[in-house]
């Protein structure tokens, strides 16, 4: 304590509001420290920020990534631009097919894709979470 001006110790609660019920119910007086007030406040802001991403910002990203494959997409008839999009085609492709499962993947993509890993191996263990899955 004196050489940092702190300590930490091991505690038997999970959570940092467990200390606080237990002496509520035991009718102790409660000091409220910064950490718990700071820890409430980030547990509410990333909360908030889950919800976000899920209703507003995942659509949106949904949309951004469709909207670049197609540009990418259409100008891949000159066979040197196709090269050298291909990477960011397949980047992309894995991407918005996280977001959204029924997005095509362009064939010519699908070698470099498995290249580094099996399309399955990409893609097994995700699951879609939409805007109705997250409780507020």
């Amino acid at each position: 304590l004196l050489k940092n001006g702190f300590f930490v110790s091991p505690s038997r609660y999970k959570q940092m509001y467990d200390i606080y019920k237990e002496l509520k119910e035991g009718q102790v007086p409660i000091f409220v420290t910064t950490d718990c007030v700071l820890h409430t406040f980030h547990m509410l802001y990333d909360n908030m920020l889950r919800l976000l991403e899920v209703g507003r910002f995942c659509s949106d990203l949904d949309a951004l990534n469709k909207a670049m494959l197609e540009q990418m997409h259409s100008q891949t008839e000159d066979p040197k631009v196709k090269e050298i999009l291909r990477k960011d085609v397949a980047y992309l492709s894995v991407a918005t097919k996280l977001l959204d499962p029924d997005t095509p993947v362009p064939e010519y993509v699908l070698a470099l894709i498995d290249a580094h890993r099996s399309f399955e191996e990409v893609f097994q263990g995700y699951d879609v979470v939409r805007e109705d899955d997250v409780q507020a």
